[in-house]
């Protein structure tokens, strides 16, 4: 729970206490960035692996076995904004009132710098919750316009799984209170079911995502059993959500996840697994520091009618995948 001090005139400095909700670690660590997305489409080219090139030398007739060929995959723009108001005439003779105007610099102009940062970070994690809750689970097609803004992950993946051309797909049985041991083993069953061609790649440069109650019971599981193993290790310290490792490969777990479906879905125990290469998954946006305009992202509005301020965010978003053969997921 976050809290910020500040001091109010001549009164006693005062502690404004923020409502504690999740808030992702560093999500733009889970995705891989497209930053020119300006033209409103970004193409992905794949380019198919080549194998079977090499045969015995016929003289004064070569054969060349390899065909080479490329699709492409497009990561389109969603156009969204974001914003918040605050009629600052609400805190006239409160403890809090020189967050209103009333008090000016020694210049004559008002002074709503404490007002502006108190709004400005407020809307700045609720930005960062939003996007969060979109790039996994957003859905273009859903009614419910806190999650139709942009498609998420989870509906490209639950494509692939129909399809047949996931990587590899685990039964998670979704709704299901997993034990402990079985939280264990369908972790274990999702690694060792990931195709070569994820399996070869080095460690490092691979992820699981974990919703995070299923990272507690497979926590647990190690707990209650004593078990110790090189193929496990829990990191004391959480750094940007990564909470261990699995074979050296990181984890991070999603407490997010479970609060999301609960709030957004009305589910429980949707042990949701994902395991890629760390850049498989993309995200094409201008919502960063260095984007062009990005020192003056929010736009600040007063109505002197109504006393209301208005700060307004407008910013492109989606998401997408690279190579559907390099998941290996429980869903």
């Amino acid at each position: 729970m976050e809290s910020l001090n500040i001091k109010l005139n001549a009164q006693d400095a005062i502690d404004i206490m923020f409502e504690p909700v999740f808030v992702d670690k560093d999500m733009m660590g889970d995705f891989a960035i497209v930053k020119n997305l300006y033209a409103g489409e970004y193409k992905i080219g794949l380019l198919s692996a080549i194998k079977n090139v090499t045969g015995k030398l016929q003289a004064c007739s070569p054969k060349y076995k390899g065909v080479s060929s490329m699709s492409e995959r497009s990561l389109v723009a969603q156009y969204v904004e974001a914003g918040t108001k605050m009629c600052y005439e609400e805190f006239i003779n409160t403890h809090y009132d020189l967050l209103a105007p009333l008090y000016t610099t020694a210049k004559g102009n008002p002074d709503l710098t404490i007002l502006l940062n108190l709004l400005t970070k407020q809307l700045g994690e609720g930005i960062k919750r939003d996007v969060n809750r979109v790039a996994w689970f957003g859905d273009s097609v859903n009614l419910d316009d806190n999650l139709n803004w942009a498609d998420g992950i989870f509906k490209y993946l639950d494509q692939l799984v129909t399809a047949g051309t996931i990587g590899a797909y685990t039964n998670s049985n979704q709704g299901v209170a997993l034990t402990n041991q079985q939280a264990y083993e369908l972790l274990q069953d999702v690694v060792n079911a990931a195709p070569a061609a994820l399996k070869t790649m080095p460690a490092s440069e691979k992820v699981i995502h974990i919703s995070g109650l299923l990272w507690d019971k497979v926590v647990t599981y190690l707990e209650d059993n004593a078990v110790t193993s090189g193929f496990i290790k829990i990191f004391e310290e959480q750094i940007q959500g990564l909470v261990g490792s699995y074979r050296g490969i990181k984890v991070k777990a999603h407490y997010e996840w479970d609060e999301i479906s609960q709030e957004y879905f009305a589910a429980v125990d949707q042990n949701k697994i994902v395991y890629t290469h760390k850049s498989n998954m993309v995200i094409g946006t201008d919502l960063r520091p260095d984007a062009t305009g990005g020192a003056s992202f929010f736009k600040v509005y007063q109505n002197p009618e109504t006393d209301e301020i208005t700060l307004r965010a407008k910013f492109v978003f989606n998401t997408n995948y690279v190579w559907s053969e390099l998941f290996s997921v429980g869903l």
